[in-house]
Parts: C-alpha cells; sequence; structure tokens
C-alpha cells in the first residue's frame, strides 16, 4: 500500500503487521522474508541482511532471499558479492525467467555488458513472450557496441508489444550509425506512445537538427 500511495502511515502498519506475525511465529522463512524487505524499502541494508541471513538458515534454497540479497549488495556498490548472490540464485532455481533477468541487471550495471547479454538471452528461451527480455538483451548489447544484434533483439521486443522505450532505443542507434531519418521515424513513434517524456522530445529534435529542419527541432 506504501508503493501505491506513498502515505507513510502505512509504513507504520507494515512494521506493525510484520512483528506480530513474527511474535506469532519467529520460526517461519516467510516472516523473516517480509521483514527484509520492509527494511530494505526502508533504507535499513544491514538489518535486511540479517534478516535474509536467517532466512537462508531456515531456508537454504530460496532463491527469492539471494536475489534480494543481491539487490542490496547493489545498492551499496559491492559488485562481487551482488554477482555472486546473483549467480546463486539462478542456480538453485535455474528454470525460473527473473533470477536469470536480475542477473543480467546484476552484470549490466557492473559494467559487464556481455555476461549480461547472455542472462538475457536466457530469460528468451526461457519466455519467448517477454517482451522484456528482448529488450533488455537489446540494451546489453548495445552497451556492448553489438549495434546490428541490438536492433534484432528491439525488433523482436516491438513485435510483441511495441513500447517507447524500444523506439527510442532503436532511434538512437540509427542517430549513432548517421541514419537520421529513420532516428526522426523512431523517435516520432516512441512519442506517439509517451507524449509527455521530454528526453524523447530532446531526441528527436536533435534529429531534425541532423535533417537540416532547424525549426521543427526548436
Amino acid at each position: 500500500q506504501f508503493v501505491e500511495t506513498n502515505d507513510p502511515e502505512w509504513t507504520t502498519k507494515a512494521v506493525a503487521a510484520n512483528l506480530e506475525a513474527l511474535r506469532i511465529d519467529p520460526t517461519q522463512a516467510e516472516v523473516r522474508m517480509s521483514l527484509a524487505v520492509m527494511y530494505n524499502g526502508q533504507g535499513r541494508h544491514d538489518a535486511a541482511m540479517a534478516e535474509l541471513k536467517r532466512v537462508l538458515e531456515i531456508q537454504p534454497a530460496n532463491d527469492n532471499a539471494r536475489r534480494l540479497l543481491s539487490s542490496i549488495h547493489i545498492d551499496l556498490g559491492d559488485w562481487d558479492a551482488a554477482i555472486a548472490e546473483a549467480r546463486q540464485a539462478a542456480a538453485l532455481r535455474p528454470s525460473y525467467w527473473r533470477n536469470h533477468s536480475h542477473l543480467g541487471f546484476t552484470y549490466f550495471r557492473a559494467g559487464n555488458y556481455e555476461e549480461a547479454a547472455q542472462a538475457y538471452e536466457r530469460v528468451t528461451e526461457l519466455q519467448p513472450d517477454n517482451v522484456r527480455g528482448y529488450q533488455a538483451l537489446g540494451t546489453a548489447l548495445q552497451a556492448a557496441g553489438k549495434n546490428e544484434e541490438a536492433l534484432e533483439q528491439y525488433d523482436r521486443a516491438l513485435s510483441i508489444r511495441p513500447s517507447a522505450r524500444t523506439y527510442s532505443n532503436v532511434g538512437t542507434l540509427h542517430f549513432w550509425s548517421g541514419n537520421h531519418q529513420k532516428a526522426a521515424d523512431a523517435y516520432e513513434k516512441a512519442i506517439g506512445l509517451a507524449p509527455n517524456d521530454p528526453a524523447l522530445q530532446a531526441n528527436l529534435g536533435d534529429a531534425y537538427l541532423k535533417l537540416g529542419q532547424p525549426s521543427r527541432a526548436r
């Protein structure tokens, strides 16, 4: 409810509910997991990690706990620990696409774009109708400098469900390659889906400027 409303009153209620659950049964891994999620949401990383360690003592194969530990280490900038936890989560439940998606995200944030692409490719294999997998794979390939391969993945994402973000990425790749008309076309499609995004307007303006259309650029 706090996520939905931003009303801080819900954080107080969340604390009370979790502590009451803990009083009823302190041995339940789900209670400890809920506390960890709450503490992490409050920025209390040490408390969250302490609860997650308790979760793993009760349920050593809990991949959700490993994934959240990885996220905390990302927030702390501890990339080696973040990657190690993400890899453990994927090893614990290799058939769950979200574990590979998080592993890809972790590698991407750490600047390991090739490894990120490999993890995201696994997502597309597990969920071939999941647009987010192709979008993320394209982003990783783009960051790795593999622009043609990235465009192929963006095209797959667009064939499933058009999105402003994907069109924007396509536009940027065309802009970098010097095809400013294709860039403008892609940015226009992106704006059609997200008309109030100022970054898209700015990118389209840059494309118009390169096309020799200063008034439209303004």
